[in-house]
Protein backbone atom coordinates (compact mmCIF):
# COMPACT_ATOMS: atom_id res chain seq x y z
CA UNK A 1 0.00 0.00 0.00
CA UNK A 2 1.26 3.25 -0.88
CA UNK A 3 2.36 5.73 1.72
CA UNK A 4 2.46 9.54 1.86
CA UNK A 5 3.96 11.80 3.97
CA UNK A 6 3.77 15.18 4.62
CA UNK A 7 7.02 15.28 6.55
CA UNK A 8 9.79 13.59 8.01
CA UNK A 9 10.28 15.63 11.13
CA UNK A 10 8.66 15.29 14.35
CA UNK A 11 5.08 16.49 14.56
CA UNK A 12 5.05 17.09 10.84
CA UNK A 13 1.67 18.16 8.97
CA UNK A 14 0.20 16.77 5.60
CA UNK A 15 -2.23 19.30 3.59
CA UNK A 16 -4.27 17.88 0.85
CA UNK A 17 -6.39 21.28 -0.79
CA UNK A 18 -8.19 20.70 -4.03
CA UNK A 19 -6.62 23.72 -6.31
CA UNK A 20 -3.89 26.28 -5.58
CA UNK A 21 -6.68 28.45 -7.64
CA UNK A 22 -8.67 31.36 -5.18
CA UNK A 23 -11.65 29.66 -6.43
CA UNK A 24 -11.97 26.24 -4.26
CA UNK A 25 -13.09 22.61 -5.26
CA UNK A 26 -13.93 19.58 -3.95
CA UNK A 27 -11.09 16.66 -2.78
CA UNK A 28 -12.76 13.59 -3.32
CA UNK A 29 -12.66 10.87 -1.41
CA UNK A 30 -12.87 7.19 -3.55
CA UNK A 31 -15.65 7.02 -5.75
CA UNK A 32 -18.63 8.96 -3.21
CA UNK A 33 -17.60 10.85 -0.65
CA UNK A 34 -16.00 14.65 -0.82
CA UNK A 35 -14.75 17.14 1.12
CA UNK A 36 -15.81 20.49 -0.19
CA UNK A 37 -13.62 23.21 0.70
CA UNK A 38 -15.86 25.73 -1.03
CA UNK A 39 -18.24 25.48 2.43
CA UNK A 40 -16.10 23.18 4.95
CA UNK A 41 -18.25 20.54 4.54
CA UNK A 42 -17.45 16.39 4.62
CA UNK A 43 -19.77 13.98 2.74
CA UNK A 44 -19.37 10.47 3.62
CA UNK A 45 -21.20 8.73 0.87
CA UNK A 46 -22.29 11.86 -0.13
CA UNK A 47 -20.60 13.61 -3.08
CA UNK A 48 -22.05 17.02 -2.65
CA UNK A 49 -22.45 17.28 1.10
CA UNK A 50 -25.15 19.54 2.71
CA UNK A 51 -24.04 19.62 6.33
CA UNK A 52 -20.53 20.22 7.71
CA UNK A 53 -20.85 16.18 8.17
CA UNK A 54 -23.11 14.59 6.18
CA UNK A 55 -23.28 10.56 5.91
CA UNK A 56 -25.49 8.98 3.13
CA UNK A 57 -26.29 6.05 4.32
CA UNK A 58 -27.57 2.71 2.88
CA UNK A 59 -30.16 0.15 3.61
CA UNK A 60 -29.06 -2.89 5.74
CA UNK A 61 -27.59 -2.85 9.33
CA UNK A 62 -24.05 -1.70 7.73
CA UNK A 63 -25.77 1.48 6.34
CA UNK A 64 -25.44 3.73 9.36
CA UNK A 65 -22.83 5.35 11.95
CA UNK A 66 -21.09 3.07 14.16
CA UNK A 67 -20.06 3.94 17.78
CA UNK A 68 -18.41 1.39 19.29
CA UNK A 69 -16.91 1.25 22.98
CA UNK A 70 -13.90 -1.60 22.02
CA UNK A 71 -13.40 -2.38 25.66
CA UNK A 72 -14.83 -1.78 29.09
CA UNK A 73 -12.82 0.86 31.38
CA UNK A 74 -11.12 -0.87 34.71
CA UNK A 75 -13.44 1.87 36.65
CA UNK A 76 -17.46 1.37 35.27
CA UNK A 77 -17.97 5.09 35.50
CA UNK A 78 -15.14 5.65 32.68
CA UNK A 79 -16.62 2.14 30.30
CA UNK A 80 -18.82 4.71 28.00
CA UNK A 81 -18.09 6.67 24.29
CA UNK A 82 -20.34 9.66 23.58
CA UNK A 83 -21.15 12.33 21.04
CA UNK A 84 -20.72 15.52 22.98
CA UNK A 85 -23.10 18.80 21.93
CA UNK A 86 -21.67 22.19 22.94
CA UNK A 87 -22.34 26.03 22.30
CA UNK A 88 -19.54 28.67 22.47
CA UNK A 89 -21.75 30.32 26.03
CA UNK A 90 -22.24 27.37 28.62
CA UNK A 91 -20.27 24.90 26.98
CA UNK A 92 -21.25 21.21 27.59
CA UNK A 93 -25.21 21.35 27.15
CA UNK A 94 -26.08 17.09 25.79
CA UNK A 95 -24.39 14.27 25.38
CA UNK A 96 -25.50 10.96 23.53
CA UNK A 97 -23.95 8.32 25.80
CA UNK A 98 -23.43 4.39 24.49
CA UNK A 99 -22.50 2.80 28.10
CA UNK A 100 -20.91 -0.79 28.59
CA UNK A 101 -22.20 -3.62 30.70
CA UNK A 102 -20.35 -2.68 33.99
CA UNK A 103 -21.66 0.55 33.84
CA UNK A 104 -24.14 2.17 36.44
CA UNK A 105 -26.89 2.15 33.58
CA UNK A 106 -25.89 -0.08 31.26
CA UNK A 107 -27.46 1.24 27.64
CA UNK A 108 -28.11 4.10 25.99
CA UNK A 109 -27.83 7.35 27.78
CA UNK A 110 -29.16 10.81 26.35
CA UNK A 111 -28.27 13.70 28.56
CA UNK A 112 -28.74 17.55 28.73
CA UNK A 113 -27.56 19.09 31.73
CA UNK A 114 -29.55 17.42 34.78
CA UNK A 115 -31.82 15.93 32.66
CA UNK A 116 -31.85 12.33 31.28
CA UNK A 117 -33.27 9.55 29.14
CA UNK A 118 -31.88 6.50 29.87
CA UNK A 119 -32.57 3.38 27.97
CA UNK A 120 -31.90 -0.01 29.78
CA UNK A 121 -30.34 -2.22 27.48
CA UNK A 122 -30.34 -5.47 29.55
CA UNK A 123 -33.59 -6.19 29.68
CA UNK A 124 -35.96 -3.78 27.46
CA UNK A 125 -36.82 -1.55 29.94
CA UNK A 126 -36.73 2.22 29.34
CA UNK A 127 -35.80 4.45 31.88
CA UNK A 128 -37.02 8.45 32.09
CA UNK A 129 -35.33 10.54 34.58
CA UNK A 130 -34.24 14.27 35.69
CA UNK A 131 -30.96 13.75 37.27
CA UNK A 132 -30.38 16.70 38.76
CA UNK A 133 -31.26 16.93 42.59
CA UNK A 134 -34.05 19.63 41.96
CA UNK A 135 -34.56 18.48 38.60
CA UNK A 136 -38.18 17.93 37.55
CA UNK A 137 -39.93 17.03 33.83
CA UNK A 138 -42.08 18.62 31.48
CA UNK A 139 -44.06 17.20 28.93
CA UNK A 140 -45.18 19.84 26.09
CA UNK A 141 -47.23 19.44 22.95
CA UNK A 142 -47.74 22.41 20.48
CA UNK A 143 -44.78 23.74 20.97
CA UNK A 144 -42.32 24.19 24.14
CA UNK A 145 -43.14 27.57 25.52
CA UNK A 146 -44.18 27.53 29.06
CA UNK A 147 -47.91 28.08 27.61
CA UNK A 148 -47.81 24.60 26.05
CA UNK A 149 -46.84 23.11 29.34
CA UNK A 150 -49.12 20.24 29.83
CA UNK A 151 -47.88 18.02 32.79
CA UNK A 152 -44.75 18.51 35.12
CA UNK A 153 -43.37 15.82 37.68
CA UNK A 154 -42.24 17.49 40.67
CA UNK A 155 -38.03 16.42 41.99
CA UNK A 156 -40.47 15.52 45.11
CA UNK A 157 -42.42 12.87 43.10
CA UNK A 158 -45.79 15.18 42.86
CA UNK A 159 -47.33 15.67 39.73
CA UNK A 160 -48.65 19.31 38.61
CA UNK A 161 -51.24 20.44 35.90
CA UNK A 162 -51.41 23.61 34.36
CA UNK A 163 -54.53 25.28 36.50
CA UNK A 164 -55.63 28.80 37.46
CA UNK A 165 -57.16 29.49 40.97
CA UNK A 166 -59.86 31.62 41.42
CA UNK A 167 -58.59 34.25 44.03
CA UNK A 168 -61.04 34.36 47.77
CA UNK A 169 -63.78 36.95 47.06
CA UNK A 170 -64.46 36.25 43.52
CA UNK A 171 -67.40 34.23 42.64
CA UNK A 172 -69.73 32.63 40.69
CA UNK A 173 -69.15 32.31 36.84
CA UNK A 174 -65.07 31.79 35.66
CA UNK A 175 -63.63 31.46 32.55
CA UNK A 176 -60.64 28.66 32.87
CA UNK A 177 -59.65 27.02 29.89
CA UNK A 178 -57.05 24.60 31.79
CA UNK A 179 -57.38 21.39 32.74
CA UNK A 180 -57.35 22.17 36.01
CA UNK A 181 -58.13 25.26 38.85
CA UNK A 182 -60.44 26.20 41.35
CA UNK A 183 -63.45 28.56 41.66
CA UNK A 184 -65.93 30.15 44.47
CA UNK A 185 -69.54 29.65 44.74
CA UNK A 186 -70.89 32.34 47.15
CA UNK A 187 -72.77 31.98 50.01
CA UNK A 188 -76.14 30.61 49.81
CA UNK A 189 -75.62 29.51 46.54
CA UNK A 190 -75.67 26.11 44.43
CA UNK A 191 -74.04 25.75 41.54
CA UNK A 192 -71.33 27.59 39.43
CA UNK A 193 -70.89 27.35 35.45
CA UNK A 194 -67.37 27.21 34.39
CA UNK A 195 -66.39 28.17 30.34
CA UNK A 196 -63.79 25.96 29.44
CA UNK A 197 -62.18 25.26 26.20
CA UNK A 198 -60.96 21.37 26.67
CA UNK A 199 -64.53 20.18 27.75
CA UNK A 200 -67.15 18.50 25.72
CA UNK A 201 -69.92 16.89 26.50
CA UNK A 202 -68.12 13.53 26.38
CA UNK A 203 -65.66 14.97 28.97
CA UNK A 204 -65.24 13.69 32.59
CA UNK A 205 -65.06 16.70 35.46
CA UNK A 206 -63.90 15.85 38.54
CA UNK A 207 -64.40 18.65 41.60
CA UNK A 208 -64.27 18.46 45.27
CA UNK A 209 -65.49 21.02 48.02
CA UNK A 210 -62.32 23.13 49.28
CA UNK A 211 -63.56 24.36 52.40
CA UNK A 212 -64.79 23.45 55.50
CA UNK A 213 -68.36 23.96 54.81
CA UNK A 214 -70.78 22.21 56.84
CA UNK A 215 -73.55 21.38 54.34
CA UNK A 216 -71.96 22.02 50.99
CA UNK A 217 -71.32 18.79 49.18
CA UNK A 218 -71.29 18.11 44.89
CA UNK A 219 -74.27 16.54 43.72
CA UNK A 220 -73.01 16.41 40.21
CA UNK A 221 -70.90 18.05 37.48
CA UNK A 222 -72.80 18.01 33.89
CA UNK A 223 -70.12 18.82 30.85
CA UNK A 224 -71.16 20.78 28.33
CA UNK A 225 -69.67 21.94 24.58
CA UNK A 226 -67.22 24.15 25.97
CA UNK A 227 -68.56 24.52 29.78
CA UNK A 228 -69.32 22.81 32.96
CA UNK A 229 -71.60 23.36 35.52
CA UNK A 230 -71.01 22.23 39.12
CA UNK A 231 -74.20 21.75 41.67
CA UNK A 232 -74.48 20.97 45.13
CA UNK A 233 -76.58 19.15 47.37
CA UNK A 234 -77.07 22.83 49.68
CA UNK A 235 -76.94 25.62 49.23
CA UNK A 236 -73.65 27.10 51.20
CA UNK A 237 -73.64 28.35 54.01
CA UNK A 238 -70.55 31.09 52.97
CA UNK A 239 -68.08 31.57 50.00
CA UNK A 240 -66.64 28.01 49.48
CA UNK A 241 -63.93 26.86 46.89
CA UNK A 242 -64.23 24.08 44.44
CA UNK A 243 -61.33 22.44 42.61
CA UNK A 244 -62.07 20.80 39.42
CA UNK A 245 -60.09 18.49 36.89
CA UNK A 246 -60.73 17.63 33.54
CA UNK A 247 -60.27 14.43 31.79
CA UNK A 248 -61.14 14.15 27.93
Amino acid sequence: MPTIYGSRASGGNLSLIPTAHATKGKLFIGATSAYDDVNNRLGVNQATPTATLHIGGVSGASGGILLELLANSGAASSSYTSIDFKVPTTGLIGQFLPTASNYSNAGINLAANSVGLLAEATSGQLGLGAAGSSGFMTFTTGGYAVANERLRIQSTGGFTFPSTNTAAGTTGAQTINKISGTVNIAAAATSVVVTNSLVSTTSIVFAVVRTNDATALIKNVVPAAGSFTITLNAATTSETSIGFWVIN
